[in-house]
């Protein structure tokens, strides 16, 4: 249920609708609309859409900058409600997302601006991610623990390698067309969207960018972990969903045979991740896992792997 609703104080209809889902983060919150009201291009409003399971709207400053629109969606109902619910309130021709804890880059919205208007028929764009995250298991993180790196998955023809958090924009009539985030889906609904929006024939363009900054050394993360993928066959269920677009693109279905591979062995599901492994050596295309990334996983997965499934490793590389 909808509780309440800010509009924007100006009728100028925004070129871009930005959805930021939030549940009890405000200092993260705070971050994420900041790296917004910074951007130089500003012709865009921020739709946040509060799933917190309280009634008790939020009273935050970042809340009442002139952009800003605030729906309050009391009962924690998931970020594919919390999404969708921004986008049936957006008023752009282009939707973005950005999670409560990640920020955009400076300036993408003017690069993202550009290219929209270089490329008139491409209705789906994304970028580069820099990512911060603590390389430690300990409980208190210092300053020596945290990386960085750089995630650049610039494929145009498959949206499917990235997720909803890689500055994600989309036209708003491919909503239309296509519908929005599938609610069955507590995880991966950016996922199964984008191969649902690939399966219908929708342009798309990887901007080769470093769009977003995302953050990941904390453990209150809004939509995702391996064990969540694991054990709600997440995979399984996109495989089944799309059966028939999946077995006319092969190199879709490879490609979410890797990260299925990927989260099975990350989630120590041995007999799993042996059955995707074998599916996907079938299909050859195996320097994938390094497209995506993927390196140190995959050294381990393929000197554990390698007993258990019977096959040379010496093939994957030929």
């Amino acid at each position: 249920m909808v509780n309440k609703i800010d509009t924007v104080a100006s009728k100028q209809v925004p070129f871009f609708s930005i959805v930021v889902p939030t549940c009890g983060r405000p200092g993260m919150l705070e971050r994420a609309i900041g790296s917004l009201v910074a951007q130089g291009f500003t012709a865009f409003e921020i739709v946040v859409v509060d799933d917190r399971p309280t009634a008790e709207p939020l009273s935050l400053s970042c809340l009442e900058h002139d952009s800003v629109r605030y729906i309050q969606n009391t009962g924690a109902h998931g970020v594919a409600n919390a999404r969708n619910l921004g986008i049936d309130q957006a008023r752009a021709e282009w939707v973005l997302f950005l999670d409560d804890d990640d920020e955009l880059a400076d300036d993408y919205l003017t690069t993202l601006h550009q290219a929209i208007l270089a490329d008139a028929d491409v209705e789906f764009f994304w970028s580069g991610v820099r990512v911060f995250y603590a390389d430690s298991d300990k409980a208190v993180v210092t300053a020596s623990d945290w990386k960085t790196k750089e995630i650049k998955l610039y494929k145009d023809d498959d949206a499917t390698y990235i997720g909803a958090s890689y500055g994600v924009a989309l036209k708003r009539s491919v909503f239309q067309r296509c519908g929005n985030f599938d609610v069955d889906f507590p995880v991966g609904e950016d996922t199964e969207l984008f191969v649902r929006v690939m399966s219908e024939g929708i342009k798309a363009r990887a901007i080769p960018h470093i769009g977003m900054i995302k953050h990941e050394t904390h453990v209150e993360r809004l939509s995702t972990n391996y064990t969540k993928y694991a054990d709600l066959n997440i995979y399984e269920r996109i495989f089944r969903k799309h059966r028939a677009y999946l077995a006319d693109n092969r190199k879709v279905y490879h490609t979410q045979l890797c990260w299925a591979s990927l989260v099975y062995i990350n989630n120590g599901n041995f007999s799993d991740t042996k059955y995707f492994f074998q599916e996907f050596l079938t299909l050859g295309h195996y320097w994938s896992y390094f497209n995506m990334g993927c390196y140190r996983t995959v050294h381990y997965m393929t000197s554990t792997i390698k007993k258990w499934c019977g096959l040379s490793i010496s093939r994957a590389s030929a």
